[in-house]
């Protein structure tokens, strides 16, 4: 599995590298080592995540020690 982030999360990350690149007492390597985290585990288990509110195929990883979550959309299965 892939990960590819949506062009509408663009603007999310933008805000996320500027907001902790000037506020250093918030350890923007940390928070780096977490997003990757994230993302490796997405790819690793993407169903480990639970459902975000009552979409079943939204699933959320929070990113530790941040306040923010990453959203994957599951894959329709068509039988």
């Amino acid at each position: 599995m892939r990960l590819r982030y949506l062009p509408t999360a663009e603007p999310g990350l933008r805000w996320m590298r500027s907001y902790y690149k000037s506020h250093p007492q918030l350890d923007i390597a940390a928070v780096s080592a977490a997003l990757r985290t994230a993302e490796r585990t997405i790819i690793a288990h993407p169903d480990s995540a639970a459902c975000f509110e009552d979409f079943e195929r939204v699933k959320e990883y929070h990113i530790r020690g941040t306040p923010l979550r990453i959203s994957r959309l599951s894959r329709l299965i068509r039988s």
